[in-house]
Parts: C-alpha cells; sequence; structure tokens
C-alpha cells in the first residue's frame, strides 16, 4: 500500500512540475530559458543537499551513476522544456512517459524479469498508442522542433531511470541520498556552465522565474520517490503504474488548466495507451 501511495506522489508530483514549467516557459523570453532552468534544478539540488547534508557518505559507484544520471538529466530537462514550451502538454507528457519501454526492455533483458503474453501485447498496444497519438488534431499541425524534442525527451528520460533501476538493483535501498544530490548537483553545474557560455542575463526571466522553484523541488521530489520505489519493485510494474497515474494527471490538467483538446483518434490512441500500461504491468 504505501508504494501504491509512493508511486501516487510521484507521479502527481511529476505532472505537476510540468504543468508549471509549461506555465513559466509561456511566460519567458528566449533569452531566459537557461535561467529557468538553472534555477529549477538547483532549487532541488539545495534542497536535497539540505535534507541529506549530515548523513553523506563517500560512495564511488554511486558517485559515478549519479554523474551519469544527472548528465541524462540536463538533457531531459533542456529538451523536456523546449517541447512543453512548444506544444501541448498532454501529449507531451503522455508521449515521454511511454519511455516506461526502456527499463521494462531493461528488466527483462538484463534483470530476468518475466516476460509473458500480457506483456507482449501491452508493447504492442503501446505502438499503436504513440502511432495515435502522433495523429494531428483537426485544424492543427505539430511544430516538427517540438517533436524532435519530445523524442529526446523520451530516451533520456528512458537511459536515466535504467541508470536509477542500476544502481538500486546493486544497491538496494542504499545511498538514495548521496545520488539524487550528486545527480542533481552535477545538472546544475551543467546548465550554470551552458549559462555562462552563452552570457545569458540574470534579469531575463521576468514573472516566469517565479515559477522555477518550485518546479525544481517537485522535479526532486518525484525522482527521488522514483529512485526509492526502484528497491522495492519489478521495472516491469513500477514505471507501468507511475506511467498510468501520470497519463490520468497529464490529460486532467491540460484540459482543465491549459485547454488542450484531443481529436477522436488521439483519444483513442490514449485509451490503448492505459490498456498497453495495464497489461504491461
Amino acid at each position: 500500500m504505501i508504494n501504491f501511495l509512493f508511486a501516487l506522489i510521484s507521479a502527481l508530483s511529476n505532472v505537476s512540475q510540468n504543468a508549471i514549467t509549461k506555465y513559466g516557459a509561456s511566460k519567458i523570453k528566449a533569452s531566459g530559458n537557461l535561467n529557468f532552468n538553472a534555477i529549477k534544478v538547483s532549487g532541488a539540488f539545495i534542497l536535497f543537499l539540505i535534507l541529506n547534508i549530515m548523513n553523506l557518505s563517500s560512495h564511488a559507484p554511486t558517485y559515478i551513476y549519479g554523474l551519469v544520471y544527472g548528465i541524462l538529466l540536463f538533457v531531459s530537462t533542456m529538451c523536456g522544456y523546449f517541447a512543453l514550451k512548444s506544444g501541448p502538454m498532454a501529449l507531451t507528457s503522455l508521449i515521454v512517459s511511454y519511455s516506461l519501454v526502456i527499463p521494462c526492455v531493461y528488466g527483462v533483458v538484463f534483470l530476468g524479469e518475466v516476460v509473458s503474453v500480457k506483456r507482449v501485447a501491452g508493447f504492442a498496444l503501446l505502438v499503436i498508442s504513440l502511432f495515435l497519438l502522433r495523429k494531428k488534431s483537426e485544424g492543427k499541425s505539430f511544430n516538427k522542433m517540438w517533436f524532435l524534442f519530445v523524442i529526446l525527451t523520451f530516451f533520456s528520460n528512458g537511459l536515466a531511470s535504467v541508470c536509477q533501476k542500476m544502481h538500486q538493483t546493486e544497491f538496494p535501498g542504499l545511498f538514495c541520498g548521496e545520488f539524487t544530490v550528486v545527480s542533481f548537483g552535477v545538472c546544475t553545474a551543467l546548465f550554470l556552465c551552458l549559462k555562462i557560455v552563452r552570457k545569458e542575463k540574470p534579469d531575463t526571466c521576468g514573472v516566469g522565474l517565479w515559477c522555477a522553484l518550485p518546479a525544481g523541488m517537485l522535479m526532486g521530489l518525484n525522482n527521488f520517490l522514483t529512485l526509492t520505489l526502484a528497491s522495492k519493485l519489478d521495472s516491469a510494474v513500477l514505471f507501468p503504474m507511475l506511467t498510468i497515474f501520470s497519463m490520468i494527471f497529464s490529460v486532467s490538467v491540460s484540459k482543465l488548466f491549459f485547454k488542450d483538446d484531443f481529436s477522436k483518434v488521439q483519444m483513442l490512441g490514449i485509451v490503448f495507451g492505459v490498456c498497453s500500461v495495464l497489461l504491461i504491468k
């Protein structure tokens, strides 16, 4: 029951940070993009550094995993930001959430997790769902750059989940604080370096600046809970469960707050997506 609750909170925090990021991005000029993301990830880094400062231990393998995860988090955060800024929140979140297929395949191939007929059927439905979701709504077209950013976010997010699972498979229930602090520290450093290289001014974020900090804290909470759950549940259970919660929350928030519309074909794709996740689980 507690794992179910943690998964629910993790998905809700993920969707909430996406919504806040999309709103903040809509208020920011192009010259403020790096500022927003630097503040966002540094908010999560500072939060977890404060929470874990007294309990941090020196563990080289965790630092290596954290470094790799931090780089993937940097790519996912940056590309996810531009995907949310240039396209619909619900479809962005839904397609990215399907990155569950990557850690699921890793679990089956490398960890010996069970392959069943239901899971194969689930993956088939997942492919059909993606095909239907990419169909254009009537009178609308998708930005090609949006699609590129979504794909990059999809793969970096999926590989980051594999990194989390690898760490917690090797060190179950251990060094979660160290992993989180190192990964967000690396991500923060990369954004700050890029910001300095690009010479972005510190006052260009405007009102969107106020969205960065809470979005970062929610992103950190989501990552920490996912890492914690990775030691307790199989990949083929955890990631589909997180995905179906995220799908429900994303569609609801997108329609209520951003007035996103879905074509009948896309709604069918969402239904197939829910069915696929249930079968994979």
